[in-house]
């Protein structure tokens, strides 16, 4: 497998601690991730936190049903609104065939999204197994703020 990561960390940038996270996704239950996002102080420490910190850890937790996927996620906060707006998507090639041996979908899909996804990794060159989650149904619950 070859992959290659165009490297755009900087230390002179002040900025750095706060800018660039690499985490283990933390797998839990429905019921805890739920319990914690809805928590008065759960999610919001996470979304209010002035470092970035927070918001990247709620991109590490999912549901348990996740957890064969094993992932590590790497993060960059761009903590200057203006640069933001004009930054690059960072690209890198790889040889997907050798990589991954099937494709999920999102299940949300309609039947003919998901075919016409389906149809259009294929003519990128995938070969190997491409399906549709059945995994979950989105949930709706509601985020409380305290007011300080």
């Amino acid at each position: 497998m070859f992959i290659k990561i165009k490297i755009f960390y900087r230390k002179s940038n002040p900025l750095a601690v706060n800018s660039y996270f690499i985490g283990e996704v933390n797998y839990i239950n429905e019921e805890e991730l739920i319990r914690w996002l809805t928590k008065v102080d759960g999610a919001q420490n996470c979304i209010l936190d002035n470092t970035g910190k927070g918001q990247a850890l709620t991109l590490l937790v999912k549901r348990d049903s996740f957890a064969h996927e094993n992932e590590v996620r790497l993060i960059y906060h761009e903590p200057d609104s203006k640069k933001a707006e004009t930054m690059q998507i960072y690209q890198f090639k790889i040889k997907p065939n050798e990589i991954f041996t099937r494709i999920t979908l999102d299940p949300r899909l309609t039947q003919l999204e998901y075919e016409q996804l389906k149809n259009e990794i294929r003519e990128w060159g995938y070969k190997n197994q491409i399906n549709q989650s059945n995994l979950y149904q989105s949930k709706k619950f509601t985020i409380k703020f305290k007011l300080r």
